[in-house]
């Protein structure tokens, strides 16, 4: 019975985190089309309709003025419309009798469209509409960054271990504990900032790092530990390792072997941390066989002790290598392990700001969002990001439902931070010179005030529907990737 109820209540978690990420995604669209509406009424744009959610309308109320609000079934999507913004015909065009010489209203042709119509407003006046939805996202998201900088602080890189090095290394370095704020002066707002701050240094360079741990904030000098070339700007290994930042070894290995799979790796019999691969092989090499080396470790969430009984085919990997990739294969092979992983012992932790810092801190936050963004999306042409890096509607819902189940408080924290990060993905995306795209739509409407005459609509049509399917096919594709 319990485990019914149980059972029960996480389907029902389950089902309220994702209805709250539709709602996150909605409420970010609705934003945008908002912008469109605000920016058209206050230019005298004639609105159609204002439309929450797609698909069939569930409710619809006209005003006086004629302008429909609707909300409809599915909660992805939304729209405004304005009179004559997408009429692929010619507004108003009447044939010539051509006994007459007189013109005669064509049957087939649209009505004629009022003054106020999309396509009869100034180009500038057109430009500032679309521009406005993009603009009203990244606002908002801004707004949201203030808001969640105020009441729950920003989250900054936090250090859970510091590796060991030489003498000078270990004077000057990293505590456990310490909150990275600053680099050289320079804030550190997102994880991209390490690399841009970092990036070009050599080992043995010095960088003044301000932290705060305990409550208190430090400046501490670091001697970086190794050069900083960054190819990739999703790929911070070469910063932390720079900054002396400690790894966990995870193990990935088969049913029987002596490292359990999951299991993480901390520490060796007296207490010398594990960094490297190395220090096992090296103690197991040493050791006489049918002796044990014991590590420290955590399997499921659990401290256990490991104990290695040294096999008496030891010898069999003994020996000089070409590698320490070559060492590790032979010892992966002896003990029946698949892989051993390296991750950086850092976490993410909020640091409580004034409320006025909160306040700088939002914009340029914000600002340094959409560069990531746009460096993203350029990064997928130059191969310095993965189609895999990036998520696309089924991914972003995914993602949001998950900040949801982690409770009240710090669900509600990840929801707003994630609610502004998509804010300023859509807004900026939306912008991009791409058909179906306000900055596709953009492009066109720069045209015809240089040109003094539009393009043909049915032309603009067909490629904004080519640019649609190809942007639908793209967002299918990345919520593919990410599945398989």
């Amino acid at each position: 019975m319990i485990n019914n109820i149980l059972a029960f209540s996480d389907v029902m978690a389950t089902i309220l985190s994702v209805l709250v990420a539709f709602l996150v995604l909605l409420l970010t669209i609705t934003v945008h089309e908002f912008g469109h509406y605000v920016v058209g009424k206050l230019l005298k744009f004639k609105i159609t309709e204002f439309a929450i959610g797609m698909g069939p309308a569930i409710f619809k109320k006209t005003k006086k003025n004629g302008e429909v609000f609707s909300i409809r079934l599915l909660p992805l999507g939304g729209f405004c419309a304005f009179e004559g913004e997408d009429d692929a015909g010619s507004p108003g065009k009447e044939k010539e009798d051509h006994k007459t010489g007189d013109p005669k209203p064509d049957a087939d042709a649209p009505a004629p469209l009022s003054e106020n119509a999309f396509d009869n407003k100034k180009p500038w006046q057109r430009i500032l509409v679309l521009l406005a939805g993009g603009v009203t996202n990244v606002v908002f998201a801004i707004i949201v960054v203030a808001v969640s900088f105020s009441i729950y602080g920003q989250s900054m890189i936090s250090v859970g271990s510091v590796a060991s090095g030489n003498a000078v290394e270990n004077e000057y370095c990293l505590v456990e504990g310490d909150r990275i704020l600053e680099i050289d002066g320079k804030y550190v707002y997102l994880t991209t900032d390490l690399n841009d701050y970092l990036n070009g240094k050599k080992q043995g360079d010095k960088v003044s790092v301000l932290v705060e741990n305990d409550g208190k904030r430090l400046t501490r000098q670091v001697y970086l530990r190794n050069d900083v070339k960054v190819e990739s700007m999703t790929d911070f290994s070469l910063s932390l390792s720079a900054l002396g930042i400690g790894t966990t070894i995870t193990v990935e290995s088969n049913e029987g072997s002596a490292f359990p799979n999951g299991a993480q790796l901390i520490s060796l019999e007296d207490g010398t941390r594990i960094e490297k691969l190395s220090q096992i092989w090296d103690k197991l090499a040493e050791t006489d066989v049918g002796d044990s080396v014991k590590i420290n470790a955590v399997v499921d969430g659990e401290e256990r002790v490991l104990t290695i009984v040294v096999p008496e085919n030891i010898e069999d990997v003994k020996g000089e290598y070409a590698s320490n990739k070559e060492r590790t294969d032979a010892f992966k092979k002896l003990f029946n392990v698949n892989a051993f992983y390296a991750y950086f012992n850092v976490s993410s932790n909020n640091v409580k700001l004034g409320f006025f810092e909160g306040l700088y801190r939002a914009p340029v936050y914000g600002v340094k969002t959409m560069l990531v963004t746009l460096k993203s999306i350029g990064g997928l042409f130059n191969g310095s990001v993965s189609v895999t890096d990036m998520s696309g509607p089924v991914g972003t819902i995914k993602i949001t439902s998950q900040a949801v189940k982690m409770g009240f408080s710090s669900g509600l924290y990840y929801v707003l931070e994630i609610m502004a990060l998509i804010g300023i993905s859509i807004g900026v995306f939306n912008l991009l010179p791409v058909p179906a795209l306000d900055g596709g739509r953009i492009v066109f409407v720069v045209i015809e005030w240089i040109r003094g005459k539009p393009i043909n609509k049915k032309v603009e049509a067909v490629i904004h529907f080519v640019g649609l399917i190809t942007l639908i096919a793209f967002a299918v594709l990345v919520d593919l990737l990410k599945l398989f």
